[in-house]
């Protein structure tokens, strides 16, 4: 039977059930030479390849391959000229090879005894000459069929017994199409062909064969691509078909369970997309060599190990599914640790291997490996990895775990993380500034940071405006989404440091009638003329009654000071003054009854006053209207007023003492 390498092609996902992949590793090369067409069976523990064609060289060279070693030793050559495109099979711990092309299809049949390292003719196959046939294992011998003959594709299958009856027999034909290059092997005493070629047409049915009733029954077609120049090997219960070509090389390979009548995609063929390889098996294991991967001859050689590694990932014995499972580690304080341990299994039968490094890769800031799995898992075994989530920051913390390992179907293992970041942070304390104002603080709430809520604005049950003056605290609270509080304080002082301002009116003098004693004061006359501040007054007084207003007052003769204050909100205060000189009079005299002479009268231009006594005089002169005109004081004995610009017409001239008042007309010329 023939092997080759594999082209990956696509395959749609219902064909397939995949789940496990198995594991290839390469071999020590074939010993001969590369080739494709080539033949190969195992007996006991030890491999046979040989035959094959290399350009215009057919070969006739046979190789024993030892995997406890891993040699590959030259046996004896097969006895007949070199062919291509055999077909082998074993019988009773003996090879054999029939079939082929030399320099044409031939149909002699070839005993290998390992024992002797010995070639012997047995019984020429019983049908046509040909090449490119399957055989299979039966109860009562082998089943050899289908192929390639002068005559075209066959689909016809023959027993043969082994010695000493060394004989064929005609057995029921396959029932599908006639083929070539199809793959055959033999399950549990049942034989199993198909795939191959069919003029062309590639094909991917599946039948059984049983004796002693002789009959095939078709069974679930291959998963794969159809294709032909495919190998095959058994191990254990299952089959195994890899390689071959459908428009191109292929590489993929493939598991038929006869048990659940089902196929599913294993581990591809790593040493590239080939056809017409050899496929064999020894044991427990799988092996494919040489074979055309499209532009070159192979001579490599793989081995298959079906056992699989099956990974599974548990928490406190709950599964987490690969790609759709998650765990959550519900809600925690800001910057506190919470570790969690999960459970690495090994259900399958071959030792897991853990490929990164770390094993366990996490993403997510909150999310820290604390210890990491181990590198490798026993089958059966399990180990742990724990994952600490600390979360730095609220609400939701999202993060994922890869463990890349040698499970195929779940390479690598993917799950995501969650977690809720609570916070138990109170915003920061502010450095709230003392506000200040002279007359009114108006207070605007302040704000803070915080960790997760970020700006927060203080709330208080304090007023938020302040008039009047001193010093007040406003106490605030801040609090986050958490409810999270902090509390600060904050100072406004209300402080007028501005004085107020007040003017008074000029000094005044009143001349009392006879017989007065004193002066009362008519309203506001004597009050200040104007005040104020930048607040508000808060008082005004004087100093005579220690009032806001001087009405109503008695002002005795003399000169009366009076001192006016006033206070603002703040304290602050301001004065100003004026002298009140209150005159008694006695009576209004002639200038000749007070002894004062007046003169020239009319004037042209200088009055002369001759006065009695060195005293103070209040001189005034006012014209018709009452419009006083010139004002003077003198305390010498004599004055001289000068009319000289003053229009002509008549004045008054008053000259009052503090006992008395002289009237005189003046007439200016």
């Amino acid at each position: 039977m023939k092997r080759f390498i594999c082209l990956s092609i696509f395959i749609p996902a219902f064909f397939l059930q995949v789940r496990a992949q198995g594991l290839w590793t390469q071999k020590a090369d074939f010993g001969g030479a590369a080739r494709s067409g080539a033949v190969g069976f195992s007996i006991g523990n030890k491999g046979y390849m040989g035959t094959g064609v290399s350009g215009n060289t057919k070969f006739n060279d046979f190789w024993e391959y030892d995997p406890e070693t891993n040699v590959w030793t030259q046996k004896a050559n097969a006895t007949f000229t070199g062919r291509n495109n055999a077909t082998s099979f074993t019988l009773e711990g003996k090879g054999y090879i029939v079939g082929g092309l030399t320099t044409s299809f031939t149909k002699n049949l070839l005993e290998y005894d390992p024992a002797l390292n010995q070639w012997n003719y047995r019984a020429n196959f019983l049908g046509v000459a040909r090449s490119d046939g399957v055989a299979f294992n039966i109860s009562a011998g082998v089943l050899f069929g289908t192929g390639l003959a002068s005559a075209g594709y066959r689909k016809d299958f023959y027993l043969y017994s082994p010695p000493p009856l060394d004989s064929w027999a005609q057995l029921a034909p396959l029932p599908g199409v006639e083929r070539m290059d199809a793959v055959g092997f033999n399950i549990d005493g049942k034989g199993y062909v198909g795939t191959g070629d069919a003029g062309g047409n590639q094909l991917n049915d599946w039948w059984e064969y049983t004796l002693p009733d002789n009959i095939w029954t078709q069974k679930a077609n291959f998963s794969g691509v159809q294709r032909y120049e495919a190998a095959g090997f058994v191990i254990g219960s299952k089959g195994y078909v890899a390689c071959g070509y459908y428009s191109g090389n292929l590489n993929d390979c493939f598991e038929y369970n006869p048990a659940t009548n089902a196929w599913r995609e294993v581990a591809p063929f790593p040493g590239g997309a080939r056809r017409s390889p050899v496929g064999f098996s020894i044991g427990n294991f799988g092996y494919i060599g040489t074979g055309y991967n499209g532009t070159a001859l192979t001579k490599d050689f793989w081995q298959y190990d079906p056992r699989d590694p099956e990974i599974s990932i548990l928490q406190n014995s709950t599964a987490i599914a690969d790609n759709s499972g998650s765990y959550n580690f519900g809600s925690r304080d800001l910057n506190t640790s919470t570790p969690e341990t999960f459970t690495i299994e090994n259900t399958g039968d071959r030792e897991l291997k853990l490929s990164s490094s770390p094993r366990v890769t996490l993403t997510g800031a909150s999310y820290t490996l604390v210890t990491d799995a181990p590198a490798i898992i026993p089958p059966g075994g399990s180990a742990t990895f724990t994952v600490s989530f600390n979360p730095l920051t609220c609400g939701p913390q999202s993060g994922s775990i890869s463990i890349a390992n040698d499970d195929f179907s779940e390479n690598p293992y993917n799950f995501t993380l969650s977690g809720i970041g609570l916070d138990n942070v109170s915003p920061q304390t502010p450095n709230l500034p003392v506000l200040r104002g002279q007359c009114l603080v108006n207070v605007l709430a302040p704000t803070t940071t915080d960790n997760c809520s970020g700006t927060v604005t203080g709330t208080t049950t304090n007023p938020l405006s302040y008039t009047s003056q001193g010093t007040f605290t406003v106490n605030w609270s801040f609090k986050d989404a958490s409810n999270n509080t902090t509390t600060a304080q904050q100072t406004v002082i209300v402080d007028d440091t501005i004085s107020p301002y007040v003017l008074c009116g000029g000094n005044q003098v009143i001349n009392l009638s006879t017989g007065q004693t004193s002066y009362t004061v008519q309203g506001v006359e004597f009050d200040p003329q104007n005040g104020g501040d930048n607040c508000s007054l808060a008082g005004v007084s004087n100093s005579f009654n220690n009032l806001a207003s001087l009405a109503g007052a008695q002002l005795l003769p003399g000169a009366n000071t009076i001192v006016w204050q006033v206070t603002d909100i703040g304290g602050n205060t301001a004065n100003c003054s004026l002298v009140v000189t209150i005159n008694t009079t006695t009576s209004i005299a002639s200038p000749q009854e007070a002894g004062i002479n007046i003169y020239p009268n009319p004037v042209f231009d200088q009055l002369r006053l001759d006065l009695t006594e060195s005293r103070l005089y209040n001189i005034t002169v006012s014209d018709i209207t009452g419009k006083e005109v010139l004002s003077l004081k003198s305390r010498s004995r004599q004055e001289i007023i000068d009319f000289s610009a003053m229009p002509v017409g008549v004045y008054q001239l008053k000259i009052q003492t503090d006992n008395r008042i002289i009237i005189q007309k003046i007439r200016k010329q």
